[in-house]
Order: C-alpha cells, then sequence, then structure tokens
C-alpha cells in the first residue's frame, strides 16, 4: 500500500502555525536556554488516522515543537487515535497519545518534544543514521519554504551517502498547501557542525513551523520521508 501521498498531504493539510511562545512554569524541561512547558494548558479535539496526524495536530494547533520518530512496527493504517483533549496539560497530552499507541514514548531534547519508538529495535536504522548525520554547514535565508528546507537536506551529499548506502530515494513530491509556506516570518539561521535532528530541532523550536517526520513509505518501505 502506498501511503506517502496520503499521509504527507493529511499532516500538511493541518493549517497554518500559530507562532510560538516560550513561557516559563514549575514543571519545566529545560535543555540548554530552552524550556518545555509541560504544564502549559492545550486543546485538540476528534480523532486522528494515526500517530503523525495526532502528533502534528497537537503541535500545530498548540504552537508547541514535536519532532516525530516513526517506529518501523507502525503500519500507519491501523488504530486511529482519539484527540478528544481538553484544557489539560502539555505532559497529560504526550501521555495521552502514546499511551494509546505504546510503541512510542516521549522526552525533551534541545527544547523540543521528540517522540520516537519506545523500543530501540523498532527504531528504523535508515532514518536514524539520516537524523544522525551531521552537515557541516547550513545557511536558511528568510523565506525559505519548508519543501527548500527539507529538500537541503534531504539532497545534502552527507545525507544521500546514508540514502545510497540504504538503496532509498528521498520523498519530493511537493503539496503547494503547507510545503510552499516559509519556515516562519522573518526566520533564518546558520548553522554549523550540527546533525540533521539537531538542525530539525532548531528549525522547528525558533520558527513558526512547529512539526517535523521521519519515516520510509512507499511499497517496500524504498523511500526516505522528511518533512515538516
Amino acid at each position: 500500500m502506498n501511503l506517502s501521498k496520503f499521509y504527507n498531504f493529511a499532516y500538511c493539510a493541518l493549517g497554518f502555525i500559530a507562532l510560538f511562545g516560550a513561557s516559563s512554569a514549575t514543571n519545566a524541561q529545560k535543555t540548554g536556554t530552552r524550556e518545555i512547558d509541560l504544564d502549559a494548558s492545550v486543546e485538540i479535539k476528534g480523532e486522528a488516522i494515526n500517530i503523525i496526524v495526532a502528533i502534528a495536530r497537537l503541535a500545530n494547533q498548540n504552537s508547541v515543537p514535536i519532532g516525530l520518530e516513526v517506529s518501523s512496527d507502525d503500519d500507519l493504517a491501523e488504530g486511529s487515535i482519539n484527540l478528544d483533549i481538553r484544557s489539560t496539560t502539555l505532559k497529560d497530552a504526550l501521555d495521552n497519545i502514546v499511551g494509546q499507541r505504546r510503541i512510542y514514548t516521549w522526552k525533551v531534547t534541545d527544547g523540543v518534544v521528540n517522540v520516537y519508538p519506545a523500543k530501540s529495535s523498532d527504531r528504523d536504522k535508515p532514518c536514524v543514521q539520516v537524523l544522525d548525520t551531521r552537515i557541516p554547514n547550513l545557511i536558511l535565508e528568510n523565506g525559505t519554504a519548508r519543501s527548500t528546507f527539507r529538500d537541503s537536506i534531504l539532497m545534502h551529499p552527507e545525507v544521500r551517502k546514508v540514502l545510497r548506502r540504504h538503496k532509498l530515494k528521498p520523498y519530493r513530491e511537493v503539496y503547494p498547501f503547507g510545503d510552499l509556506c516559509p519556515l516562519g516570518l522573518d526566520y533564518s539561521a546558520k548553522m554549523t557542525n550540527k546533525t540533521v535532528r539537531q538542525i530539525a530541532n532548531q528549525v522547528i523550536r525558533d520558527s513558526a513551523t512547529k512539526y517535523w517526520v521521519i519515516n520510509r513509505v512507499d511499497d517496500g518501505r524504498k523511500t526516505l520521508l522528511f518533512n515538516l
């Protein structure tokens, strides 16, 4: 079953993202100079067809930076997630969502919530290697589109080495509603010697874009999807 087009459209079509506002609280987890307020009030309603849509909606609707590493044990086609979460804390919302898909867990890294497989054996090796790939230099100009940022990662020579090693192709289809939107108004960045995970976390932490996901898709899982 070819899931890539369906799920990429699903999370890209979740709507425009509110600007990130940092706040402090007694139950905040610190990473460097940033904080995630786990006691912040969040709200999402309805139902999500899978973990990708659930986490994207939590991130986008509440301006919470969240990165998702999809489990190799998750076929994404089964098991909807109840999102009738009203006036609860961010921590409880995250626990609620991963509690419905127990193959996942979460932690705060680089001032960002990272959701990832609970078992190390369920972490997809090519995806992990891409996330751990170090990029010597990356410059993001004002107005950089999400699709442009994605391609700057997937087409980077160091990342291409990983893809070739695993005989994978990068997913590069563009959906105008979300992929052509800028990362954020007046957002620019210069990054040096950072891993793909650190870069993605920094972007969603500091820009209006609040979500990234990595997964292998298509029949045979021969396409690597990295998107925002």
